[in-house]
């Protein structure tokens, strides 16, 4: 029979021990480490191999890979990106600062605090280049109005691949809603959430 450990019956001193504590820690830190590496990479994966990004990052007079014009013209020109900017930079940089804080000792445990990028820090790092107080990660999942104006062409617009009109070009009004990043980090979250040391 193997040998059984009974927690509840350890003084708490051996926990408030120094030695417990630094040993704990290294413990707990490489383990978060590892986790955390993991997620990450699992994370920045989806988020490069997403249609919504590689259809951003292949620019102005891409094919709709995302679905979310219907196929017609392409992201890139329809939210009217500067032509040669680089809309999703700022985006992975938000997701690869993702890092655990400095861990706290609290009954006896140490906890582990890994902020999740809030809708604020994704619309500061996605805004649109003609509107403030938007990002467009955020709106593409709730659907960008303006498409029934939309008229894709080369050379036009600040893209050079598109512009708006005043006449409706068809009776869309909105974007296909798509889920994008804020469906990641919740995913990114929960899988977090259910690891235990």
């Amino acid at each position: 029979m193997g040998a059984v450990i009974d927690f509840d019956s350890i003084d708490e001193t051996v926990f408030a021990s120094r030695d417990y504590k630094l040993k704990s820690l290294e413990l707990s830190q490489k383990y978060v480490k590892q986790v955390l590496s993991h997620e990450k990479n699992q994370l920045l994966e989806k988020f490069e191999t997403h249609p919504v990004t590689r259809e951003l990052e292949a620019g102005p007079g891409s094919k709709n890979i995302s679905g979310t014009l219907g196929g017609y013209g392409d992201l890139y020109s329809f939210i009217g990106f500067h032509q040669g900017t680089n809309p999703t930079e700022k985006l992975r940089e938000l997701l690869e600062s993702i890092n655990v804080l400095e861990p706290k000792y609290v009954n006896n445990k140490w906890v582990f605090v890994i902020p999740v990028p809030d809708r604020k820090a994704i619309i500061l790092a996605t805004p649109f280049p003609w509107q403030q107080g938007a990002g467009w990660a955020i709106e593409i999942e709730k659907g960008m109005s303006g498409f029934g104006h939309f008229l894709s062409i080369n050379q036009l617009g600040r893209s050079e691949g598109g512009i708006e009109i005043k006449g409706v070009v068809r009776a869309t009004s909105e974007s296909v809603r798509t889920r994008y990043i804020t469906h990641m980090l919740e995913h990114f979250r929960v899988n977090f959430e259910r690891t235990r040391l």
